[in-house]
């Protein structure tokens, strides 16, 4: 988790707070070459 600080303190955030709602898009030429990899960034978002 990061963490930032405030005036009220420390507040930590998790990578999937911190997209702010934006999701990665790409084109499907480059999801289909780095699907694999693609599938494990997924899972690994998924976890956190």
């Amino acid at each position: 988790m990061d963490s930032t600080i405030t005036n009220d303190g420390p507040q930590e955030i998790s990578l999937l707070e911190s997209l702010d709602g934006e999701w990665i898009k790409l084109p499907l030429e480059v999801m289909r070459d780095i699907g694999p990899a693609a599938q494990t960034l997924g899972g690994i978002l998924k976890m956190t």
